[in-house]
């Protein structure tokens, strides 16, 4: 009995640590679809770099408010200075931008330091007086002496997930390090959603619990300045209190005890901790039962509490309605020995001829063939049970008629979906690509015009026009391109993948026929695809070699195949260049619509080619992966199975 009660105690714990991890994981996600706006508003601004002239800032640390005076280099974007605006009524270029998107804050931080300091420099998060907090920065060093996770992990060239102090309360955060040309960390980029918002929708669900007569779910902080002050409390009347130092009625420190103990357990791990309790007007102690979880990723210790007295109820009933149930289980066994005696014969006389029928019949069923009908005409279970597999069969054969009449009404459906797509997506590209002609065009006329009435500045301006409006070209083009793989039905040939490669090496050499670059293709690599699509995607692999390898004075290039091995059953294809190369710390990243491992000097692309591989892969059934290293090339390598 005892056991059945812990275990409801537990179901309870586990059921509000779910529900709060279930929230956090959906809030995560749409951090981290956040940080994928914010980083192609700030690609789509330019490179960020830090110039030679230098400006002051009045430097706050967001824990202890101290201030010092520091002189850092202007940084900038797409050769704009981000300024030092501070009035929340003037636009800020990108940081703004982002926040009309996503409806959420956004940051950009500078280094200030060899220790990591990050200040913030633009930004929609707002400090005490409703202005924007620029000027305050996250130390490398917490108050307390640790190392602050978010710098660490930035610093380590990682993106951080997870909760963090920003200015004045906690925020569900992701931060992302930000490089120059020389891929030097100068920043890092941040988006984040205030815990208290999210913690709101939580709030009313769990007040709601009620546990026997009294019992209740409360919420404490676990670590930190506030540990012990109370996040939710019974029925919310004590929300915010700091109740660390709090005695049980034997003068132990059970507030802190909770805290300790829950804060060792393992995610997911339960404890128990039981001690007496004297509300104010009660006669005397009573004794009281505490379940603890504590979930991490908020700095939440979950209690479940009931007075012990309060279960006695439930020990009852359950022991009444053991005693019953033992009795009613007494006689009844006695019973079933007895018609089983009785009847068993019978039974075997009469079950296995039906039974046989009835086996036949699924046997035929199993290899298609619903028309099936079991001819059992007696009136026992036998015959119910023949009757019930007679009706369950023409129901199947029903269902899957509507099912087939579904199937092909859907089909319709999505073909006349996928034309419609189709349709706008010419109309977007033809929309869009005839003003973008329209300024290249202009702005080529007015360099060549006008060439000597413009002073630098003004022909600079033209240059970035041109330059801006012939990347946007390609990002529509890109974009065109990585819708269209996911549709249209995929016809599968047997492509010859070697004459392939061969015909898109040749199309790369005329390009530019003086790069020395030693070619490798593999004879005979064959695979069911389609082919069409197949051939989008050694495109973008070769070209993605070719671009990369294009500081080296002797590149080279392999399109080859490897036998199955290990666990891999099918053949594997892959590129391999001895080019650019990339941190493998940033591979998870790789196949993302809008990532680059390398900045636009340095390699001019849209992010969008590996993208689109990818989903051609996938559409064949087939998986993609890399390897690779800075300064030493990479292999991209891919599955195709039959």
């Amino acid at each position: 009995m005892d056991q059945l009660i812990e275990a409801d105690l537990d179901h309870i714990t586990n059921d509000v640590y779910n529900l709060v991890a279930t929230e956090n994981e959906a809030v995560q996600l749409q951090v981290d679809n956040n940080l994928n706006v914010a980083r192609h508003v700030l690609n789509a601004h330019g490179d960020v770099r830090l110039l030679p002239d230098t400006v002051d800032w009045r430097a706050v640390n967001q824990y202890t408010k101290e201030t010092r005076d520091i002189r850092l280099p202007k940084m900038t974007v797409g050769g704009q200075w981000l300024g030092q605006t501070a009035d929340a009524k003037t636009r800020v270029a990108i940081v703004d931008e982002v926040t009309d998107l996503v409806g959420e804050t956004a940051t950009i931080f500078q280094v200030m330091n060899d220790d990591g300091d990050m200040l913030r420099v633009a930004t929609t998060v707002k400090d005490i007086l409703g202005n924007r907090a620029i000027g305050t920065y996250i130390p490398a060093t917490n108050p307390d002496g640790s190392p602050n996770p978010v710098i660490a992990t930035i610093r380590a060239g990682k993106t951080y997930h997870g909760r963090a102090f920003v200015v004045n309360d906690w925020f569900l955060t992701a931060y992302e390090p930000l490089r120059d040309g020389d891929d030097q960390l100068v920043g890092m980029l941040y988006v984040g959603i205030q815990q208290k918002a999210v913690e709101s929708r939580l709030r009313q669900a769990i007040l709601k619990i009620r546990i026997g007569r009294t019992g209740y779910v409360y919420v404490l902080e676990g670590k930190g300045e506030k540990k012990g002050h109370y996040i939710i409390s019974q029925n919310g009347e004590r929300d915010g209190e700091d109740i660390w130092d709090s005695r049980d009625s034997d003068g132990n420190y059970v507030i802190q005890a909770i805290i300790n103990n829950a804060i060792a357990l393992a995610p997911g791990e339960l404890s128990t901790i039981h001690y007496r309790w004297q509300n104010p007007g009660e006669a005397e102690p009573r004794w009281k039962t505490a379940r603890l979880v504590y979930f991490a990723p908020w700095n939440w210790v979950i209690g479940t509490s009931v007075y012990d007295d309060e279960l006695q109820v439930f020990r009852a009933v359950l022991q009444n309605g053991r005693l019953r149930m033992t009795s009613i289980m007494s006689i009844a066994g006695v019973l079933i020995v007895i018609l089983a005696g009785l009847v068993g014969w019978l039974l075997a006389r009469t079950i296995s001829r039906p039974v046989q029928k009835m086996k036949e019949a699924v046997e035929t069923i199993i290899d298609g063939n619903l028309d099936q009908v079991v001819a059992v005409h007696s009136r026992d279970e036998i015959g119910v049970l023949a009757d019930a597999f007679n009706v369950m069969t023409g129901r199947l054969k029903r269902t899957l008629a509507e099912l087939e009449q579904r199937v092909a009404e859907r089909t319709r459906q999505l073909e006349a979906a996928n034309q419609e797509l189709e349709s706008f997506s010419y109309s977007v590209s033809h929309d869009l690509r005839s003003p973008l002609r329209g300024i290249d065009g202009f702005s080529q006329a007015l360099l060549e015009d006008y060439h000597d009435k413009l002073d630098p500045e003004g022909r600079d301006y033209l240059r970035r026009v041109r330059q801006a409006s012939q990347r946007m070209a390609r990002l529509i083009d890109d974009l065109l391109q990585l819708s269209r793989v996911t549709r249209g039905e995929l016809r599968r040939t047997t492509v010859d993948l070697s004459r392939l490669a061969g015909e898109i090496v040749n199309e790369l050499i005329q390009r530019d026929p003086r790069r020395r670059i030693e070619w490798t293709i593999a004879a005979g690599a064959v695979a069911s695809a389609d082919e069409n699509l197949i051939r989008a995607a050694l495109e973008n692999l070769l070209n993605n070699a070719w671009k990369f390898t294009g500081k080296r004075e002797a590149a080279r290039i392999e399109f080859g195949v490897v036998p199955p091995s290990g666990d891999e059953k099918n053949m594997i294809y892959f590129v391999r260049d001895n080019g650019a190369g990339f941190n493998m710390a940033y591979a998870d990243k790789l196949f993302g619509a809008f990532q680059r491992m390398h900045s636009p000097a340095e390699f001019e692309g849209s992010g969008i080619g590996l993208a689109t591989v990818q989903r051609i892969v996938h559409r064949h059934g087939g998986r993609i992966w890399a390897e690779a290293a800075v300064g030493e090339g990479a292999t991209f390598y891919f599955t195709l199975p039959e």
